[in-house]
């Protein structure tokens, strides 16, 4: 036993000293199965039911004969802010409307589901073809819940050296969806008892909705009157890409792992249109496109079954993503924008998660799990923006699995705590309604079921 803990110990230091992993911020991934998710995403270096083929597909051997398993997530996410309001044109760079204002997102519910088919290979040990999701992120703000208060302040202000204040219309909403549908075929095989290899391909079917907006200021004799503009967009498109795993058992204990995947790149294409009571800010829809990229990803892992007591595995991993390379929006248009603000360039950083799981077999048939993960956030406090997922967080969760001889069945509950940001009033990155202090949490329920043919 002791001489386990000390090599289990080893694959640790080299975990936390060698920059590899998976995941972190940036798009939104609730994760890819229920018990890896459980495990707080440590699965690299455990690696043994249907989910392998993100995590580690190396792993995908450890799969007992024809299987077919599905998986589905609720991902509810409850982002709120407190910030303020500025408002372009005549009065300048800011109007102090309104100091402090006070927001949750719209609660939505947005489904991710799974589906993975294994098969015995013949002299390729297994074969697989899953249908999963990659990512998914998505966050509602209601105009009225941002505006309301601010608009009735503004139209009564004081003391106005411009007389009268009028509304030209209805406040714009703040949304954003990016989806990542992969087709995956998957196969491993073993060189060794200890060491085992595997890919898995990745046809990416990707979608963006994107709504944004403002206000403008424009001066009139003898009063002030306040136009919005609604940004519109929507685009789909397709990529390719692979994730690389290896598997090294060390014992019957004590497993390692290492993946990678390729960066997935993916030609958006789609419509754009602005719209506003502002004949100057208004463009009809038209066609855009522009690239997208899902990010260099590299992990690596262990596990550690029977650690301390009897039927107590314990899993970990380092997670790692290149968000760096994911410069933002180069929109390729036929006409030319009115002069509105656009989420176009991002300044990402490279994001580094530690993922802790610990999985207790309570009998033959059921077992208990939970697991921890923190990740950094993807860009500083001056270079945020409220529409888009870039702040870092912890993630909590619990999860029950009860098993037979041909079927399992996995339920989750994970919740993810968001750091809170705060975007100094000095940035001049960011418009006046990102400023201030947000804060975005996830609430994810989740079930999977497998069945042995």
């Amino acid at each position: 036993m002791r001489r386990n803990q000390i090599i289990a110990a080893t694959c640790l230091v080299a975990l936390l000293v060698c920059p590899l992993a998976a995941s972190g911020s940036g798009l939104y991934v609730p994760s890819v199965g229920v018990r890896a998710g459980v495990l707080g995403g440590a699965f690299v270096g455990l690696a043994d039911d249907h989910s392998a083929v993100h995590y580690n597909p190396a792993g995908i051997y450890q799969i007992r004969g024809f299987q077919v398993g599905v998986s589905l997530q609720d991902a509810v996410p409850l982002a709120s802010r407190e910030g303020r309001i500025r408002f372009d044109g005549a009065s300048g760079f800011s109007i102090p409307v309104r100091d402090v204002i006070e927001a949750t997102s719209e609660v939505n519910h947005y489904f991710i589901p799974g589906v993975y088919v294994y098969a015995d290979g013949g002299p390729i040990d297994k074969i697989g073809i899953c249908a999963y999701t990659l990512a998914d992120y998505g966050v509602e703000w209601a105009g009225d819940k941002l505006y309301d208060d601010i608009l009735d302040e503004y139209a009564t202000l004081p003391d106005d050296p411009a007389g009268h204040r009028m509304v030209m219309g209805d406040a714009p909403d703040f949304e954003s969806h990016v989806t990542g549908y992969v087709i995956s075929p998957v196969l491993a095989k073993r060189f060794s008892d200890k060491l085992s290899i595997g890919i898995s391909g990745h046809v990416l079917l990707a979608s963006l909705d994107l709504k944004d907006g403002g206000w403008y200021e424009v001066s009139v004799p003898e009063s002030s009157k306040l136009y919005p503009y609604q940004t519109d967009e929507s685009l789909t498109g397709t990529g390719y890409g692979a994730t690389v795993g290896a598997l090294y058992h060390v014992n019957p204990q004590i497993s390692v792992g290492l993946s990678v995947r390729t960066p997935i790149t993916v030609t958006m294409e789609g419509e754009i249109e602005v719209d506003s009571p502002l004949a100057e800010f208004v463009s009809e829809k038209q066609d855009e496109d522009f690239e997208l990229t899902f990010p260099l990803w590299a992990a690596g892992g262990v596990a550690y079954r029977d650690f301390l007591f009897d039927g107590l595995t314990m899993t970990a991993d380092l997670h790692w993503t290149q968000w760096s390379e994911v410069s933002g929006f180069s929109r390729n248009l036929a006409n030319e924008l009115p002069p509105v603000e656009l989420l176009t360039d991002f300044e990402w950083e490279d994001a580094l998660g530690v993922h802790v799981g610990f999985d207790y077999r309570l009998s033959r048939a059921s077992s208990l799990m939970l697991g921890y993960s923190t990740e950094d956030a993807v860009t500083s406090n001056e270079d945020f923006t409220f529409v888009m997922p870039q702040q870092g967080h912890s993630r909590f969760s619990f999860g029950f699995q009860q098993r037979q001889d041909r079927w399992t069945l996995d339920l989750g509950l994970m919740y993810y705590i968001g750091e809170t940001i705060t975007v100094p009033t000095s940035s001049q990155r960011n418009s006046d309604y990102s400023q201030g202090k947000n804060l975005r949490d996830a609430l994810v329920p989740s079930v999977a079921f497998t069945y042995l043919f």
